[in-house]
């Protein structure tokens, strides 16, 4: 198949502290016109890296494309992009090469509405006026089977759920019929039920349009469904490639093992999680060498033989009963009337010391608002949350917060999460501060 994209050799690294590092090391690899090239490896590996190469957005300091070439196959003729001035990159940067960023709610500005973000690139690239750049952004929000799409316009980032965020960052990236399609983990942060509608438009989109998407992902399970072919990258380096059968059939290196072997299985029960590293060996020179054994023996190996879980007691460390958590909103800004939304309805459930317990559902059904809830980070409107016996909803000041310090909560997203301007360290030594931990 013809070529429209061919990395060669591409090193990009960045230095802290008069320390460099190779984020991409000696990275060579093909995209061919109509294909859909799968990239995995774990965080860290260098995909989202690679991507930003591509796109020439890595920020110089502290980052730094320091060898290789990037062509692009343009009609005839064959574009070295890293040779590209700022001016000129910008005529491709959407138009010819288009990019799904990893997190929407942090890629979409919070103070421009979806609709005017949309019209904006369409505008830039497309030299047409603001009215006819407005219909076309409402066709694309209908593309991408956004509801209502008037009011999708005219909305900002935040009043948008995460399946409907990235539906106006895939409208935002086909706007200007691009040939290339980089998808960076665009379905991460989605349910199952959304992940799958979000693949099957991609899909659909590749084959009316036939652009060629390069999509980057974990999760080996989204790439079964949606790749042809597959690059596998362990710290910087591809370390595999095949066609996505082979991979999973065959796979020849002992990382690409260990990623196939850490999917979650419903037919084993494992007392003990396997890791790449019960696959492979790695040197002083930072090469590895694989250990030797099958998935399917490394997986015998730490089969759960029991089949249940041990619970250490007989009472339950928590009980939830009959939690529930309304939201009382406006129409509108002038109405009286207001619309409550049961965001959370009579749930209840027990967990007991020593178990998991799963809480599973779509985006938007309440899971998270019950964890909220729970630690009164969200008052809930009725119901009681009992911890070792003490009802947490009736805790008041100081035995509230000696609570909290029990019952810990990882949120949704760590970049919202974490304070920008306060460093990882001061960050969770601050926990450790506030409760009395530690000098």
């Amino acid at each position: 198949m013809e070529k429209i994209l061919t990395v060669n050799h591409l090193t990009t690294q960045f230095s802290s502290k008069g320390i460099s590092i190779k984020a991409v090391d000696d990275l060579s690899f093909h995209v061919a016109k109509g294909e859909t090239l799968g990239i995995v490896g774990e965080s860290g590996s260098g995909k989202s890296v690679t991507a930003l190469s591509i796109m020439r957005l890595i920020l110089q300091p502290p980052g730094k494309i320091a060898v290789g070439e990037i062509f692009y196959q343009q009609h005839d003729k064959n574009i070295d992009l890293l040779k590209l001035s700022k001016k000129e990159m910008r005529t491709y940067r959407g138009k010819e090469i288009a990019m799904i960023f990893q997190e929407p709610m942090t890629s979409l500005n919070p103070v421009l509405t979806c609709g005017f973000q949309v019209a904006e690139a369409i505008v830039l690239h497309k030299k047409v006026s603001n009215k006819e750049a407005k219909q076309q952004t409402l066709k694309l929000f209908e593309k991408v089977q956004l509801p209502n799409t008037d009011q999708i316009f005219d909305a900002y980032p935040h009043q948008l759920s995460g399946g409907q965020k990235q539906r106006v960052m895939i409208a935002m990236a086909i706007s200007c019929d691009p040939k290339i399609l980089i998808a960076d983990e665009p379905t991460t942060a989605l349910d199952v039920t959304i992940q799958q509608e979000i693949l099957k438009l991609l899909k659909s989109l590749q084959q009316e349009t036939g652009m060629s998407i390069i999509f980057i992902t974990h999760d080996l399970g989204v790439i079964a469904e949606i790749a042809d072919r597959v690059i596998v990258i362990y710290k910087g380096k591809k370390v595999e490639e095949a066609a996505v059968a082979d991979i999973f059939k065959n796979p020849q290196h002992p990382y690409t093992k260990g990623l196939l072997a850490c999917r979650p299985s419903f037919n084993t029960h494992l007392k003990q999680l396997p890791t790449v590293d019960d696959f492979m060996l790695t040197n002083a020179d930072g090469s590895v060498q694989s250990k030797g054994e099958t998935i399917e023996q490394v997986l015998q190996r730490f089969e759960k033989k029991n089949g249940s879980v041990k619970i250490f007691e007989n009472k339950p460390l928590l009980k939830v009963e009959n939690l529930s958590t309304h939201f009382s909103e406006n129409k509108n800004l002038f109405s009286k009337h207001h619309e409550t939304v049961k965001a959370v309805d009579d749930v209840s459930f027990e967990v007991y010391c020593g178990e998991t317990l799963g809480l599973v559902g779509e985006s938007g059904c309440g899971k998270t608002t019950i964890g909220r809830s729970m630690l009164r980070l969200i008052e809930p409107t009725s119901g009681s949350v009992q911890y070792e016996g003490r009802d947490i909803l009736q805790l008041r000041g100081r035995e509230l917060k000696d609570v909290r310090r029990h019952m810990q909560i990882i949120f949704q997203d760590p970049y919202a999460s974490l304070d920008p301007r306060v460093p990882i360290g001061e960050s969770v030594m601050e926990g450790l501060q506030i409760h009395g931990i530690g000098s």
